[in-house]
């Protein structure tokens, strides 16, 4: 039996072929966003941008998230070593 989708990864399928695990769960995501990064910049660490938290975001993780804080780095290595290759299994053939 698969896990409820509330602990299912988070994935980024990106426009311009960009694509990843942002998040091992929704409560990650959550503090993902929280912690000011959207999704394509939580991937994208080695571009120049600036984290914008808001307190709307922090607000719904405090009160729904079901995991302790991290840094959102630390949530996207971990979603990132804990499925490796979804990415590869995402561009690979589907029938």
């Amino acid at each position: 039996m698969s896990p409820p989708p509330c602990e299912q990864p988070v994935v980024f399928p990106g426009s311009e072929g960009e694509t990843g695990v942002v998040a091992g769960s929704l409560s990650d995501f959550l503090r993902v966003l929280a912690d000011g990064q959207g999704p394509r910049e939580a991937l994208s660490p080695d571009e120049e941008w600036t984290a914008r938290p808001n307190d709307a975001p922090a607000g719904v993780a405090v009160r729904h998230a079901t995991n302790p804080r991290r840094p959102a780095s630390e949530i996207v290595a971990a979603a990132g070593a804990e499925f490796p290759f979804f990415a590869g299994d995402l561009g690979g053939p589907w029938r």
